[in-house]
């Protein structure tokens, strides 16, 4: 009978066991499972999205861009065409991508311009005489922590341009 008692207590020893292991946790252990993945916990620094929006300062808040203009036009292969970044930008970068859209040919890309400058393109350099449906796309950027570029709303202007020689 002293064998099957000693089993008997054993047992009780290992549920004993058992149970307290599945009740209850160290909160070290618990943080440990939930940083490896293996329980979902909510993140308690959480807040309120509208509150943190509010805290935060948007650069851009009630600026404009403004993009040059450009018509249909006849040129001889030596005109030039200023690609600009109107002085009103003031801290907006600009490029400009000149596309045929007949054939969807890329006929002219800028680097980024700062305000008040332009470039210089010579249609005549790129496009042979003839006649041609132009889309002159301008693309504004800011940059941000001197690094990293943030672009804006781009502007189009569809013209033709009638290359002479």
């Amino acid at each position: 009978m002293k064998w099957k008692n000693y089993v008997l207590v054993m047992m009780l020893a290992a549920v004993t066991v058992l149970c307290a292991a599945c009740i209850g946790k160290p909160a070290e252990q618990e943080e440990k499972e939930a940083n490896s993945g293996n329980v979902l916990v909510l993140d308690n620094r959480a807040q309120n999205k509208d509150e943190v929006v509010q805290t935060q300062k948007n650069p851009l808040d009630g600026r404009n861009v403004f993009f040059a203009g450009y018509a249909d036009a006849t040129l001889n292969l030596t005109t030039t065409v200023a690609l600009e970044n109107l002085p009103d930008n003031e801290d907006f970068l600009m490029k400009y991508t000149v596309v045929n859209t007949e054939d969807g040919t890329v006929v002219f890309e800028t680097n980024l311009i700062q305000s008040g400058q332009c470039v210089a393109w010579m249609p005549g350099e790129t496009l042979e005489p003839g006649i041609y449906n132009l889309q002159i796309l301008q693309s504004p950027y800011y940059l941000v922590d001197g690094e990293n570029f943030i672009p804006l709303t781009a502007g189009t202007t569809d013209v033709c341009f009638e290359i002479t020689e």
